[in-house]
């Protein structure tokens, strides 16, 4: 599963996702959803997780970051996770995933 978000003056989650994260991120590079950020400067993070645990975990994530751009949120149970920054330093919160800027 990956985070790709921007650094500019209010740091933003742009999208989560989870599955061939090298091919994903290639689509990501081209996608002008993703691409509306690149002047903030665009970053990724990445972790593997077992199969059983990644849909849970994308539903917290996606809950918790609100990604600005439309991701797939799994119908299931959220599985919570350390975050990858401190909770001072979370990206702007928003209501749910939507779609573009």
């Amino acid at each position: 599963m990956y985070i790709i978000w921007h650094g500019g003056h209010e740091p933003t989650v742009v999208t989560i996702g989870h599955g061939a994260i090298w091919d994903r991120l290639i689509a990501h590079r081209l996608d002008p959803h993703i691409l509306h950020y690149q002047r903030h400067g665009l970053f990724v993070t990445w972790t593997q997780l077992p199969p059983d645990h990644r849909d849970g975990v994308v539903k917290y994530l996606s809950q918790v970051l609100t990604p600005r751009n439309e991701c797939s949120v799994p119908e299931c149970e959220q599985t919570g996770v350390d975050l990858p920054w401190k909770a001072e330093l979370l990206p702007v919160q928003r209501n749910g995933c939507n779609n573009g800027p």
